[in-house]
């Protein structure tokens, strides 16, 4: 209550991808956590805890469309956007646009209106491929600057 800065506040990122401690891929589990999102939020509201962003983190277009705690209950969407040649089906590396492009479009085709208002934070950007690592990003942020004006902030990856 006292903090005299603003604080971004993600419960639980990525709660949508199974690989993670805390995630899940099973929709009885996605509504508790959507309605924990909302307890949470509630709470801090109640305690009349202002200096709170709410950054909402999913991991899957899916779960942007189905699962989201509600237009009242995030302040910004926050999203992963890594490229890992090691996780693609082709194992070859793959831009900024081709990872981007399905979760963007999920915000963008959302039924409800507010929620394609939502700024958007790239909560981790970055690639693995160490060799290309600098024209990567530099080519990302080229393309954000175009094209996803939605696309508020970036933080970087590990380095």
């Amino acid at each position: 209550k006292s903090h005299p800065r603003p604080l971004l506040i993600c419960f639980a990122p990525r709660f949508d991808d199974g690989t993670r401690p805390w995630g899940s891929t099973q929709d009885s589990t996605l509504t508790a956590y959507r309605q924990t999102w909302q307890y949470l939020v509630q709470y801090f509201q109640q305690q009349q805890i202002r200096a709170v962003t709410w950054v909402w983190c999913p991991a899957k277009p899916t779960t942007i469309t189905y699962f989201n705690p509600g237009v009242e209950y995030m302040d910004w969407i926050g999203l992963d956007v890594i490229n890992d040649p090691a996780r693609s089906d082709t194992h070859q590396s793959r831009s900024f646009g081709t990872l981007y492009q399905p979760l963007h479009y999920a915000i963008r085709m959302h039924p409800i209106y507010n929620v394609r208002q939502k700024p958007v934070l790239i909560t981790n950007l970055g690639t693995t491929a160490q060799t290309e690592e600098q024209k990567w990003v530099s080519d990302a942020l080229s393309v954000i600057h175009e094209r996803y004006d939605e696309v508020k902030g970036a933080v970087f990856g590990n380095k």
